[in-house]
Protein backbone atom coordinates (compact mmCIF):
# COMPACT_ATOMS: atom_id res chain seq x y z
CA UNK A 1 0.00 0.00 0.00
CA UNK A 2 2.64 2.52 1.08
CA UNK A 3 5.19 1.74 -1.64
CA UNK A 4 2.54 1.63 -4.35
CA UNK A 5 1.21 5.03 -3.26
CA UNK A 6 4.74 6.42 -3.14
CA UNK A 7 5.50 5.08 -6.61
CA UNK A 8 2.35 6.69 -7.99
CA UNK A 9 3.21 10.00 -6.36
CA UNK A 10 6.73 9.90 -7.79
CA UNK A 11 5.49 8.89 -11.25
CA UNK A 12 7.44 5.60 -11.09
CA UNK A 13 4.54 3.47 -12.31
CA UNK A 14 6.64 0.40 -13.09
CA UNK A 15 7.73 0.28 -9.44
CA UNK A 16 4.06 -0.08 -8.45
CA UNK A 17 3.75 -3.34 -10.36
CA UNK A 18 7.07 -4.58 -8.97
CA UNK A 19 5.76 -3.94 -5.46
CA UNK A 20 2.63 -5.99 -6.20
CA UNK A 21 4.62 -8.88 -7.67
CA UNK A 22 6.89 -8.95 -4.63
CA UNK A 23 3.81 -9.01 -2.44
CA UNK A 24 2.54 -12.04 -4.35
CA UNK A 25 5.65 -13.87 -3.17
CA UNK A 26 5.53 -12.71 0.45
CA UNK A 27 1.79 -13.03 1.12
CA UNK A 28 1.13 -16.65 0.08
CA UNK A 29 4.47 -17.68 1.57
CA UNK A 30 3.51 -16.30 4.96
CA UNK A 31 0.03 -17.78 4.47
CA UNK A 32 1.52 -21.25 3.97
CA UNK A 33 3.60 -20.86 7.16
CA UNK A 34 0.51 -19.80 9.11
CA UNK A 35 -1.44 -22.68 7.59
CA UNK A 36 1.20 -25.14 8.75
CA UNK A 37 1.04 -23.77 12.30
CA UNK A 38 -2.77 -23.93 12.29
CA UNK A 39 -2.71 -27.61 11.35
CA UNK A 40 -1.64 -28.37 14.90
CA UNK A 41 -4.46 -26.33 16.38
CA UNK A 42 -6.20 -29.33 17.93
CA UNK A 43 -3.21 -30.00 20.19
CA UNK A 44 -3.07 -26.34 21.22
CA UNK A 45 -6.76 -26.38 22.17
CA UNK A 46 -6.23 -29.50 24.27
CA UNK A 47 -3.18 -27.96 25.94
CA UNK A 48 -5.28 -24.96 27.02
CA UNK A 49 -7.74 -27.28 28.73
CA UNK A 50 -10.68 -27.17 26.34
CA UNK A 51 -12.94 -30.21 26.37
CA UNK A 52 -12.34 -33.17 24.09
CA UNK A 53 -15.34 -32.49 21.85
CA UNK A 54 -14.63 -28.78 21.51
CA UNK A 55 -10.93 -29.44 20.82
CA UNK A 56 -11.63 -32.08 18.17
CA UNK A 57 -14.29 -30.06 16.36
CA UNK A 58 -12.40 -26.79 16.78
CA UNK A 59 -9.21 -28.35 15.41
CA UNK A 60 -11.11 -29.71 12.41
CA UNK A 61 -12.63 -26.31 11.65
CA UNK A 62 -9.26 -24.61 12.12
CA UNK A 63 -7.57 -26.92 9.62
CA UNK A 64 -10.20 -26.16 6.98
CA UNK A 65 -10.06 -22.39 7.56
CA UNK A 66 -6.25 -22.52 7.43
CA UNK A 67 -6.41 -23.74 3.82
CA UNK A 68 -7.71 -20.31 2.82
CA UNK A 69 -4.94 -18.26 4.49
CA UNK A 70 -2.64 -18.11 1.41
CA UNK A 71 -5.62 -17.01 -0.71
CA UNK A 72 -6.50 -14.28 1.78
CA UNK A 73 -2.92 -13.04 1.72
CA UNK A 74 -3.05 -12.75 -2.07
CA UNK A 75 -6.33 -10.83 -1.92
CA UNK A 76 -5.13 -8.41 0.76
CA UNK A 77 -1.89 -7.73 -1.15
CA UNK A 78 -3.82 -7.07 -4.35
CA UNK A 79 -6.48 -4.92 -2.65
CA UNK A 80 -3.79 -2.76 -1.03
CA UNK A 81 -2.12 -2.43 -4.43
CA UNK A 82 -5.34 -1.09 -5.95
CA UNK A 83 -5.88 1.25 -2.99
CA UNK A 84 -2.36 2.59 -3.45
CA UNK A 85 -3.31 3.37 -7.06
CA UNK A 86 -6.41 5.19 -5.76
CA UNK A 87 -8.63 2.52 -7.34
CA UNK A 88 -10.42 0.94 -4.35
CA UNK A 89 -13.76 0.36 -6.13
CA UNK A 90 -12.84 -2.93 -7.92
CA UNK A 91 -11.66 -4.56 -4.68
CA UNK A 92 -14.85 -3.38 -2.96
CA UNK A 93 -17.00 -4.82 -5.77
CA UNK A 94 -15.18 -8.16 -5.62
CA UNK A 95 -15.65 -8.28 -1.84
CA UNK A 96 -19.37 -7.50 -2.25
CA UNK A 97 -19.71 -10.37 -4.74
CA UNK A 98 -17.80 -12.63 -2.33
CA UNK A 99 -20.26 -11.78 0.46
CA UNK A 100 -23.17 -12.83 -1.76
CA UNK A 101 -21.34 -16.08 -2.60
CA UNK A 102 -20.63 -16.61 1.10
CA UNK A 103 -24.31 -16.25 1.99
CA UNK A 104 -25.24 -18.81 -0.65
CA UNK A 105 -22.58 -21.31 0.41
CA UNK A 106 -23.48 -20.88 4.08
CA UNK A 107 -27.12 -21.62 3.33
CA UNK A 108 -26.09 -24.73 1.39
CA UNK A 109 -23.37 -26.12 3.63
CA UNK A 110 -24.39 -24.94 7.12
CA UNK A 111 -28.16 -25.49 6.96
CA UNK A 112 -28.32 -28.11 4.20
CA UNK A 113 -29.96 -26.03 1.45
CA UNK A 114 -30.53 -27.45 -2.06
CA UNK A 115 -30.14 -31.01 -0.85
CA UNK A 116 -26.70 -30.65 0.71
CA UNK A 117 -26.02 -32.25 4.08
CA UNK A 118 -26.05 -29.74 6.94
CA UNK A 119 -22.43 -29.25 8.02
CA UNK A 120 -22.69 -26.63 10.78
CA UNK A 121 -19.36 -25.05 11.70
CA UNK A 122 -17.48 -27.33 9.30
CA UNK A 123 -19.70 -26.18 6.44
CA UNK A 124 -19.08 -22.57 7.40
CA UNK A 125 -15.32 -23.20 7.38
CA UNK A 126 -15.45 -24.70 3.89
CA UNK A 127 -17.55 -21.75 2.70
CA UNK A 128 -14.98 -19.27 4.04
CA UNK A 129 -12.11 -21.14 2.38
CA UNK A 130 -13.87 -21.32 -1.01
CA UNK A 131 -14.79 -17.63 -0.84
CA UNK A 132 -11.17 -16.69 -0.08
CA UNK A 133 -10.08 -18.66 -3.12
CA UNK A 134 -12.64 -16.75 -5.20
CA UNK A 135 -11.39 -13.42 -3.83
CA UNK A 136 -7.77 -14.22 -4.71
CA UNK A 137 -8.57 -15.46 -8.21
CA UNK A 138 -10.95 -12.61 -9.07
CA UNK A 139 -8.69 -9.77 -7.99
CA UNK A 140 -5.54 -11.24 -9.59
CA UNK A 141 -7.38 -11.68 -12.90
CA UNK A 142 -8.65 -8.09 -12.69
CA UNK A 143 -5.16 -6.65 -12.04
CA UNK A 144 -3.56 -8.88 -14.67
CA UNK A 145 -5.98 -7.57 -17.32
CA UNK A 146 -5.79 -3.87 -16.43
CA UNK A 147 -5.78 -1.63 -19.48
CA UNK A 148 -2.57 0.02 -18.27
CA UNK A 149 -0.88 -3.16 -17.05
CA UNK A 150 2.18 -2.47 -19.23
CA UNK A 151 2.79 0.98 -17.72
CA UNK A 152 2.33 -0.41 -14.22
CA UNK A 153 4.56 -3.41 -14.90
CA UNK A 154 2.16 -5.90 -13.33
CA UNK A 155 3.31 -8.68 -15.69
CA UNK A 156 7.00 -8.05 -15.15
CA UNK A 157 8.57 -11.01 -13.42
CA UNK A 158 9.70 -10.26 -9.88
CA UNK A 159 13.40 -10.87 -9.25
CA UNK A 160 13.72 -12.85 -6.07
CA UNK A 161 17.43 -13.61 -5.63
CA UNK A 162 19.27 -12.71 -8.85
CA UNK A 163 19.98 -9.24 -10.16
CA UNK A 164 19.85 -7.65 -6.72
CA UNK A 165 16.28 -8.83 -6.28
CA UNK A 166 16.36 -9.68 -2.58
CA UNK A 167 18.29 -6.52 -1.69
CA UNK A 168 15.86 -4.39 -3.69
CA UNK A 169 13.03 -5.68 -1.50
CA UNK A 170 14.61 -4.28 1.69
CA UNK A 171 12.32 -1.24 1.91
CA UNK A 172 9.20 -3.36 1.44
CA UNK A 173 10.32 -5.79 4.13
CA UNK A 174 11.26 -3.00 6.56
CA UNK A 175 7.85 -1.37 6.24
CA UNK A 176 6.17 -4.75 6.58
CA UNK A 177 7.99 -5.81 9.74
CA UNK A 178 6.27 -3.32 12.04
CA UNK A 179 2.84 -3.92 10.51
CA UNK A 180 3.38 -7.68 10.67
CA UNK A 181 4.45 -7.67 14.31
CA UNK A 182 1.51 -5.44 15.23
CA UNK A 183 -0.90 -7.75 13.40
CA UNK A 184 0.64 -10.84 14.99
CA UNK A 185 0.37 -9.44 18.53
CA UNK A 186 -3.22 -8.37 17.91
CA UNK A 187 -4.17 -11.77 16.46
CA UNK A 188 -2.57 -13.65 19.35
CA UNK A 189 -4.38 -11.45 21.88
CA UNK A 190 -7.78 -12.02 20.27
CA UNK A 191 -7.06 -15.74 19.94
CA UNK A 192 -6.31 -15.95 23.66
CA UNK A 193 -9.63 -14.25 24.40
CA UNK A 194 -11.35 -16.84 22.22
CA UNK A 195 -9.62 -19.63 24.14
CA UNK A 196 -10.74 -18.12 27.43
CA UNK A 197 -14.32 -17.95 26.14
CA UNK A 198 -14.02 -21.61 25.14
CA UNK A 199 -13.05 -22.52 28.68
CA UNK A 200 -16.38 -21.06 29.82
CA UNK A 201 -18.35 -23.38 27.52
CA UNK A 202 -19.71 -23.62 23.99
CA UNK A 203 -22.51 -21.09 24.58
CA UNK A 204 -20.06 -18.48 25.93
CA UNK A 205 -17.75 -19.15 22.99
CA UNK A 206 -20.57 -18.70 20.48
CA UNK A 207 -21.75 -15.49 22.17
CA UNK A 208 -18.24 -14.07 22.23
CA UNK A 209 -17.69 -14.92 18.55
CA UNK A 210 -20.88 -13.10 17.54
CA UNK A 211 -20.04 -10.05 19.66
CA UNK A 212 -16.49 -9.97 18.29
CA UNK A 213 -17.73 -9.96 14.69
CA UNK A 214 -20.13 -7.10 15.43
CA UNK A 215 -17.43 -5.06 17.19
CA UNK A 216 -15.18 -5.69 14.21
CA UNK A 217 -17.37 -3.38 12.15
CA UNK A 218 -16.19 -0.37 14.17
CA UNK A 219 -12.61 -1.48 13.67
CA UNK A 220 -13.18 -1.54 9.92
CA UNK A 221 -14.14 2.13 9.99
CA UNK A 222 -10.89 3.07 11.73
CA UNK A 223 -8.93 0.83 9.37
CA UNK A 224 -10.53 2.58 6.40
CA UNK A 225 -9.44 6.00 7.65
CA UNK A 226 -5.95 4.66 8.31
CA UNK A 227 -5.61 3.13 4.85
CA UNK A 228 -6.90 6.28 3.15
CA UNK A 229 -4.42 8.37 5.10
CA UNK A 230 -1.56 6.03 4.19
CA UNK A 231 -2.43 6.37 0.50
CA UNK A 232 -2.57 10.18 0.61
CA UNK A 233 0.65 10.44 2.62
CA UNK A 234 2.33 7.94 0.28
CA UNK A 235 1.41 9.99 -2.78
CA UNK A 236 2.63 13.18 -1.12
CA UNK A 237 5.82 11.45 -0.01
CA UNK A 238 6.45 10.26 -3.56
CA UNK A 239 6.10 13.86 -4.79
CA UNK A 240 8.41 15.01 -1.97
CA UNK A 241 5.61 17.32 -0.82
CA UNK A 242 6.47 17.68 2.86
CA UNK A 243 3.83 20.36 3.43
CA UNK A 244 1.02 18.06 2.29
CA UNK A 245 2.33 15.18 4.41
CA UNK A 246 2.22 17.36 7.52
CA UNK A 247 -1.22 18.65 6.55
CA UNK A 248 -2.70 15.15 6.34
CA UNK A 249 -1.72 13.84 9.77
CA UNK A 250 -1.09 15.03 13.30
CA UNK A 251 0.60 13.15 16.10
CA UNK A 252 -0.75 13.36 19.64
CA UNK A 253 0.59 12.00 22.91
CA UNK A 254 -2.15 10.83 25.27
CA UNK A 255 -1.93 9.75 28.90
CA UNK A 256 -3.30 6.24 29.49
CA UNK A 257 -4.19 4.25 32.62
CA UNK A 258 -0.98 3.58 34.58
CA UNK A 259 0.32 0.07 35.08
CA UNK A 260 0.97 -0.03 38.81
CA UNK A 261 2.93 3.16 39.49
CA UNK A 262 4.32 3.30 35.95
CA UNK A 263 2.68 5.94 33.69
CA UNK A 264 1.67 4.91 30.18
CA UNK A 265 1.53 7.08 27.07
CA UNK A 266 -0.10 6.50 23.69
CA UNK A 267 1.46 8.03 20.59
CA UNK A 268 -1.36 8.37 18.08
CA UNK A 269 -1.09 9.50 14.47
CA UNK A 270 -4.45 11.07 13.61
CA UNK A 271 -5.50 11.66 9.99
CA UNK A 272 -7.16 14.84 8.83
CA UNK A 273 -10.00 14.81 6.31
CA UNK A 274 -11.07 17.66 4.06
CA UNK A 275 -14.16 18.65 2.09
CA UNK A 276 -13.52 19.17 -1.62
CA UNK A 277 -16.47 21.56 -1.88
CA UNK A 278 -15.85 24.05 0.91
CA UNK A 279 -12.22 23.28 1.65
CA UNK A 280 -12.88 22.67 5.36
CA UNK A 281 -10.28 20.54 7.13
CA UNK A 282 -11.15 18.43 10.16
CA UNK A 283 -9.27 16.03 12.36
CA UNK A 284 -10.78 12.54 12.61
CA UNK A 285 -12.40 11.99 16.01
CA UNK A 286 -10.72 9.44 18.22
CA UNK A 287 -13.02 6.79 19.76
CA UNK A 288 -11.07 6.84 23.05
CA UNK A 289 -10.23 10.50 23.75
CA UNK A 290 -11.61 14.01 23.46
CA UNK A 291 -10.25 16.35 20.81
CA UNK A 292 -8.42 18.86 23.02
CA UNK A 293 -7.23 16.89 26.04
CA UNK A 294 -3.99 15.07 26.81
CA UNK A 295 -5.49 11.88 28.24
CA UNK A 296 -7.78 9.00 27.25
CA UNK A 297 -11.31 8.37 28.49
CA UNK A 298 -10.01 5.35 30.40
CA UNK A 299 -7.56 7.62 32.28
CA UNK A 300 -10.41 10.05 32.98
CA UNK A 301 -12.62 7.29 34.43
CA UNK A 302 -9.71 6.03 36.53
CA UNK A 303 -9.05 9.50 37.96
CA UNK A 304 -12.76 9.97 38.73
CA UNK A 305 -12.87 6.65 40.58
CA UNK A 306 -9.85 7.68 42.65
CA UNK A 307 -11.52 11.03 43.50
CA UNK A 308 -14.27 9.12 45.31
CA UNK A 309 -11.70 7.96 47.88
CA UNK A 310 -8.98 10.64 47.78
CA UNK A 311 -8.66 14.39 47.48
CA UNK A 312 -7.99 15.85 44.05
CA UNK A 313 -4.52 16.92 45.18
CA UNK A 314 -3.69 13.39 46.32
CA UNK A 315 -5.00 11.97 43.04
CA UNK A 316 -2.87 14.44 41.08
CA UNK A 317 0.23 13.46 43.04
CA UNK A 318 -0.54 9.76 42.63
CA UNK A 319 -1.01 10.05 38.86
CA UNK A 320 1.85 12.48 38.34
CA UNK A 321 -0.30 15.21 36.76
CA UNK A 322 -1.21 18.74 37.71
CA UNK A 323 -4.16 19.53 39.92
CA UNK A 324 -5.84 21.34 37.02
CA UNK A 325 -5.92 18.13 34.97
CA UNK A 326 -7.75 16.27 37.75
CA UNK A 327 -10.11 19.21 38.33
CA UNK A 328 -11.05 19.37 34.64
Amino acid sequence: LVLTARGMGAGALAECGATWRRGLVYAPGLGVIAMGLAMGGEGVLRAFGLGETLSDEGGRVLRIVALGLPFMGIYMTSAYFLEGLKRPTPAMAIMAAANVLNLLLNWMWIYGGWGFEAGGAVGSAWASTVVRGFLAAAIVVYIWTLADHARLGVRTRAKIFRGGGWASWAMQRRIGYSAGVSQAVESVAFSLLTLIAGLLGTVALAAYSIAFQVLGLTFMVALGFGSATAVLVGHAWGRRDRAEVLLLVEERRLRGVPIGRKPTWLRVTIPRVGCHRCGALRQVRLPFAEARVSYTWAFERYALDLCRHMTMLDVARHLGVSWDVVKD
